[in-house]
């Protein structure tokens, strides 16, 4: 396979996701290992090995087996560019909201699954809305977040995110990797302004890495619009509905391999992640004819043992 399958089904210019590159990896030691938590029309896991300047990439309908003994459905998909493994923007917990019960931290927000509307706009009205929040995301923790300061009405705010957080300006979305000093971004009026309905302007003051260590990583899911401020900046939530490979994506575990045995119908590896480690094996079944299914399970330790 190839990314033409993968860019072939994807809009993106409405979608945050990696257009990719075969030649395009990201630094990282090893080759990378990652399972995805995805919230689409069923949740399942979608297990990503790079290979071949790609991530080779299989759809499991049931939660990865951490022990020998259990046997998983994997089917094959589309190959998907090496970024997509880095793919879940997110910020930090004190992050203020625009909610109608007043300024909250998404972390917050997400701790107590917090049932409020907050403010979004409507991109197809050009106007702003209280919109239901759908889906609450604690995604575990990373390093490499950068901070935003955005002047605006001569106040300025500060956000901090992961790089490919995605944030609307007067041209379009753009990864907040993308910005650069000077840009104009999307933000909300001041808060005795919000019944005009009337978006506003902020500009980039300045770009660089937060402070800190390891953070944690959290994220809200909005209904219809799939946006909302934070930190009165305008953000994206996800991939929007109605795309394909539409719906919430989060790390269930991640990592690195080592291949021990590729071949066209077999590959066993040995995964170096958090809740997976040891040696795993896929196998072709053809089953039903299909060639994209494949079995996905952990081998057993004892070396004189040859089944499966």
């Amino acid at each position: 396979m190839s990314l033409r399958d993968y860019r072939d089904k994807r809009d993106f210019s409405r979608s945050p996701e990696p257009i990719g590159s075969e030649r395009n990896k990201p630094k990282e030691k090893g080759l990378i290992y990652v399972i995805q938590e995805h919230h689409a029309r069923r949740l399942h896991y979608d297990l990503r090995l790079e290979m071949s300047g790609v991530l080779r990439s299989w759809a499991i309908p049931k939660e990865p087996p951490i022990e020998p003994g259990v046997k998983r459905l994997a089917i094959q998909t589309e190959d998907h560019p090496v970024e997509y493994a880095y793919f879940e923007g997110c910020l930090e917990y004190g992050t203020m909201v625009l909610t109608d019960s007043g300024l909250l931290s998404i972390g917050e927000i997400v701790e107590k699954r917090l049932k409020v509307n907050v403010l979004s706009f409507n991109i197809f009205k050009g106007r702003m809305e209280w919109k239901p929040i759908i889906g609450w995301f604690k995604n575990g923790q990373s390093s490499g977040f950068m901070e935003l300061s955005i002047s605006n009405n001569s106040s300025s705010k500060k956000l901090v995110l992961t790089p490919n957080h995605v944030i609307y300006t007067p041209l379009g979305k753009k990864k907040a990797e993308e910005l650069r000093i000077g840009d104009y971004v999307l933000v909300a009026p001041m808060l005795d302004d919000l019944k005009a309905h009337e978006i506003s302007v902020g500009k980039v003051e300045s770009i660089g890495k937060a402070d800190a260590g390891n953070i944690q990583r959290y994220d809200i899911q909005v209904k219809q619009n799939q946006n909302y401020f934070a930190e009165s900046i305008l953000v994206s939530n996800s991939i929007p509905e109605g795309l394909y490979g539409a719906g919430l994506v989060k790390i269930w575990d991640r990592g690195t391999y080592e291949p021990i045995e590729l071949s066209e119908n077999k590959l066993v590896f040995e995964i170096n992640g958090i809740k997976l480690r040891g040696k795993y094996a896929l196998i072709r079944t053809r089953w039903k004819g299909r060639e994209n299914y494949w079995l996905f399970f952990k081998m057993k330790e004892d070396p004189f043992d040859e089944s499966y």
